[in-house]
């Protein structure tokens, strides 16, 4: 409840937050998500389960450096504490991702 009422989050429509699309998604959210979502949505007696499982446990072992095709919308985030940042979110990065 906490976050839902921040100023910073006041017009999301936390009923429809499924239906939102992200405004940048890097090739490696997009196969979390989609593993995510066939895991949700799989009998856990599935041959592919398990596996699906530690594919998506293993997307988060090592991020890696960011690629270069990536970096421009990282590099548009504010730094955090600046006076951007402050006015977005209270002084934190987006999604606790810094400025490179």
């Amino acid at each position: 409840d906490e976050l839902r009422s921040h100023p910073w989050l006041a017009d999301v429509d936390w009923s429809a937050l499924d239906d939102y699309e992200a405004p940048y998604t890097t090739a490696h959210g997009q196969l979390v998500g989609s593993l995510m979502s066939a895991i949700g949505s799989m009998d856990r007696s599935s041959a592919d389960f398990d596996p699906m499982v530690k594919q998506l446990a293993g997307a988060f072992d090592d991020f890696g450096p960011i690629p270069a095709e990536e970096l421009g919308w990282y590099k548009s985030l504010p730094t955090p504490g600046s006076a951007s940042a402050k006015s977005r979110g209270g002084g934190r990065s987006v999604a606790g991702m810094r400025r490179g």
